[in-house]
């Protein structure tokens, strides 16, 4: 009994030394697999590249429309931004492709670049974006996913082209267009080419203009024609 006892010992000690190098063998096998680069002998699969479908723009097509349709189509493919303009430029034609050729080779991949460029060039400059966002209102045709999608993407040409990059600058900009809501172009152009930092160095300027107009009208004296007479 007690040999067969000690037998049954022995194997059950070299069955768990035989489990322990097996697993040890194992480990080292796994280890060796990520260290070293794959087998050429035994190659991984290849992967097939996804075939990718991006919206495609024509002359006349909705601008902004394309942009943000393309801009969800890389995001839906996990495309990092420093490449979208890599994959816009096959899909333009007409205006858009003229800018992304005149774009400064250094500078040929700059996304938010091209926008700007594209924006400009399809006559969406911030000053008009900035107008449409204030003009829009909803109409009971247009769905309000829709009008919420005009509304967005205006105020988002408008202070994106604006470069207002913190509160203080929203609120300059905010305070600007409502004090030229209505004012004449040749007053606007000569208040803005002044660059007033604040509203009320606005107000300084546009009172200039008015005190130099003022000057320049022209004044007909009483005396210079006799009563009865008119000029012709």
């Amino acid at each position: 009994m007690e040999l067969r006892e000690r037998e049954k010992e022995a194997t059950h000690r070299r069955e768990l030394e035989l489990l322990r190098e097996t697993h040890r063998q194992a480990l080292e096998l796994e280890k060796a697999k990520q260290q070293n680069p794959a087998n050429p002998n035994n190659p991984s699969p290849i992967m097939i590249p996804q075939h990718k479908k991006f919206p495609t723009y024509k002359a006349g097509d909705d601008t902004e429309a394309f942009l943000e349709n393309f801009e969800r189509a890389c995001l839906g493919y996990s495309i990092s931004e420093d490449q979208y303009t890599v994959e816009l430029r096959p899909l333009l034609s007409g205006p858009l492709a003229e800018v992304a050729a005149e774009m400064p080779k250094e500078k040929m991949n700059d996304h938010k670049l091209f926008q700007t460029k594209a924006r400009y060039r399809m006559g969406i400059t911030p000053e008009h974006a900035g107008q449409r966002f204030r003009a829009l209102k909803w109409k009971p045709d247009v769905s309000f996913p829709r009008h919420a999608y005009h509304i967005a993407k205006n105020y988002e040409a408008w202070i994106s082209g604006t470069k207002v990059n913190n509160l203080d600058k929203l609120h300059h900009l905010i305070q600007m267009e409502q004090f030229l809501d209505g004012v004449p172009e040749e007053i606007e152009k000569y208040i803005l080419d002044g660059k007033p930092k604040t509203v009320m160095e606005a107000r300084e300027i546009g009172a200039k203009w008015m005190e130099v107009a003022e000057k320049k009208k022209p004044t007909v004296k009483g005396s210079e024609y006799p009563r009865g007479h008119h000029r012709q």
